[in-house]
């Protein structure tokens, strides 16, 4: 099936652009996120491709004033990149012989100037707002879940901490994917200065959050502190979250509009979401990021404070954090 872009040399295979290799989940996604510098205002944008399924959704989330807004609301934003993106270790995860997920992220901070407008209040994001880019392509679940169970049958477990922080002059990036038993499967810390090139920075795989302190009741965190290894001893990180925003908002875990979901030729739908009566163990609200003030300590140098995100998402088993 020819489309448009076989007209540009951007082919990576012998096939037409519309064809992804063989896998109906192969999508290809951009996401955004944003805050003002007091933390007032929250927002994410997310836009994702799924050839295999002919469907393409685009989801925006703002909080302001305690509630969660969906869709139905204007803006004008302009994203400015901190450095050049680091590319994650490629995510492959299989349950049993069953690929789960096969993927490619790229990530980048930035800065974010423009304006957000609900229900005729039209707001600037004042001077010194950041936020975070990725980039991701690949297989992960799409569309329709799979009717055909894993055998043997296991019990779903996933585990996953993703923290790009913004400081003045650099940015630390940290993700974790573990299974049940706290062993990582896909780890890597970043620590970039501003205006760094391709490579730059300081990588380790050996990073860990550690002093963890869940909010009670929840599969969240109350508290933590990263520590990334360094030679000249451990750069810490001490996280104090402040603000919920509700992935579901932008698509991930929503039970009606999952990415890749089918809503026939053009569907369009906004949702409020009072965030002081959200139930936090519902599976839809689980996955979560954290807007945070966290504080960086380098060896020999003063304590810095910045803002950035505690993604989080617990399911099933995490016998570390007492999850059985």
């Amino acid at each position: 099936m020819l489309t448009k872009g076989d007209d540009f040399p951007i082919h990576q295979t012998p096939e037409p652009i519309a064809f992804s290799g063989t896998d109906r989940n192969f999508y290809d996604r951009y996401f955004f996120n944003g805050y003002q510098p007091d933390g007032t205002e929250f927002f994410a944008v997310a836009f994702g491709v799924y050839p295999h399924l002919n469907i393409a959704d685009a989801h925006f989330s703002v909080i302001r004033d305690g509630v969660e807004p969906s869709n139905g609301i204007a803006a004008d934003l302009t994203f400015e990149g901190r450095s050049f993106p680091i590319e994650e270790p490629r995510f492959i995860y299989r349950n049993g012989p069953r690929a789960f997920m096969d993927y490619t992220r790229l990530t980048v901070n930035v800065r974010v100037s423009g304006w957000i407008e609900v229900d005729g209040l039209r707001r600037e994001l004042a001077p010194g707002s950041v936020g975070t880019r990725d980039r991701s392509w690949g297989v992960r679940p799409v569309g329709a879940p799979d009717a055909q169970p894993v055998v043997p049958n296991q019990i779903p477990s996933f585990f996953w901490q993703w923290t790009p922080l913004n400081f003045e002059d650099r940015s630390v990036f940290f993700h974790v994917n573990a299974d049940p038993d706290g062993e990582p499967w896909n780890t890597r810390a970043v620590i970039v200065p501003d205006g760094a090139g391709p490579g730059g920075g300081r990588h380790t795989g050996e990073a860990a959050m550690e002093d963890v302190v869940m909010i009670p009741g929840t599969r969240h965190i109350a508290s933590a502190t990263l520590s990334i290894p360094l030679a000249q001893g451990s750069a810490k990180v001490a996280f104090q979250p402040f603000l919920t925003f509700l992935m579901r908002g932008i698509g991930y875990g929503h039970p009606q509009w999952r990415h890749g979901g089918y809503k026939g030729e053009l569907a369009v739908e906004r949702e409020d979401i009072d965030l002081s009566g959200v139930n936090y163990l519902s599976p839809e609200n689980l996955h979560i990021q954290a807007l945070s003030h966290v504080t960086l300590t380098l060896p020999g140098e003063a304590p810095v404070r910045g803002m950035g995100v505690f993604e989080q998402l617990i399911l099933g088993p995490y016998r570390p954090y007492g999850f059985g």
